[in-house]
């Protein structure tokens, strides 16, 4: 037979569930004082009792109580066994929310742990930027500076005016060594065209802007331009440190002498004929020398290239 509505969902009636159990507590209460009154009878009592028939009757009383206590029983039985089964069941749910609680959390760790480190790569692109900005804002500032003092003939002092040009070139695409070729091409086109506006415009044979080199250089300034020539097989420079060594042991350097060392190095040291021309205009001769400057400042033979050739 189908259970009651009432005994599966007894928390809806919560008035026949407390009839339920006031009827489980009164019978319990008329069976135990009716089994009492029936051992403290005579025995004539109760033999008359059951002549009369009123024994059967009074057992068939008691026997009607521990029924309805069983069935009570029963019931209430069935009532704690459904709920330990909803208590078992909210305890299932609680875990496995838990465990969904627990694995949403570790993706949120891992998540915060993926944003920490795309925090960081964004911090050490940032720094990176910074460095570059401020390094761009350094050499444009650095450049300022050098054409200033070149412009107020304040830069290397005491060397000519073509050492000291080709010196102030060198040393503006030196501070973009690292930057793409395009850029050196800019900066070196720049400073030439400073450097233009200082030197004279007509052309000079080869020989006299060599010798105007060695005549303009101060005597303290001999010695740290040997040393800036010497060692390197490009022509012009080995020319310099050869008329430089001369003048520094107090040799004579003239006209003659130039054109015998320009004659040696175009032929023994000038494969690609860079002395080849009998007459340069003085912006073309501190280009070249710059050329050779580049391609020998701390070892950098390839900078001159990247600036010609990319």
């Amino acid at each position: 037979m189908e259970q009651s509505v009432i005994f599966k969902e007894p928390e809806l009636f919560p008035f026949v569930r407390e009839q339920m159990a006031i009827d489980l507590i009164n019978a319990l209460h008329g069976a135990e004082i009716g089994l009492r009154g029936l051992r403290s009878r005579h025995l004539l009592r109760r033999l008359w009792d059951g002549v009369t028939g009123k024994g059967q009757e009074l057992h068939a009383q008691i026997g009607t109580d521990i029924v309805t206590v069983q069935q009570a029983s029963i019931e209430l039985l069935r009532e704690i066994m459904g709920e330990v089964e909803r208590t078992q069941y909210c305890q299932r749910k609680v875990l496995e929310n838990l465990l969904e609680l627990n694995h949403e959390l570790d993706q949120g760790i891992a998540g915060v742990e993926k944003n920490s480190e795309s925090i960081q790569q964004l911090y050490t692109m940032y720094q990176d930027l910074e460095k570059a900005v401020q390094k761009k804002l350094n050499n444009e500032a650095e450049v300022r500076r050098l054409t200033t003092l070149f412009t107020a003939h304040s830069l290397y002092k005491g060397v000519g005016s073509l050492l000291s040009s080709s010196l102030f070139i060198a040393d503006v695409v030196h501070l973009y060594f690292n930057e793409a070729p395009d850029i050196l091409r800019k900066e070196f086109t720049t400073a030439l065209a400073i450097v233009k506006k200082s030197l004279k415009k007509q052309p000079e044979r080869m020989e006299f802007l060599i010798l105007s080199c060695i005549h303009e250089l101060q005597d303290d300034r001999l010695e740290a331009m040997a040393y800036l020539t010497s060692g390197h097989d490009s022509p012009l420079l080995r020319t310099l440190f050869y008329l430089l060594e001369r003048r520094m042991s107090q040799l004579p350097v003239n006209e003659a002498t130039v054109a015998e060392q320009v004659q040696l190095v175009r032929n023994l040291h000038d494969p690609y004929r860079q002395l080849q021309w009998e007459l340069s205009l003085p912006d073309m001769f501190v280009a070249q020398l710059t050329q050779e400057l580049l391609s020998s400042i701390d070892g950098e033979a390839d900078l001159w290239k990247r600036i010609v050739l990319d």
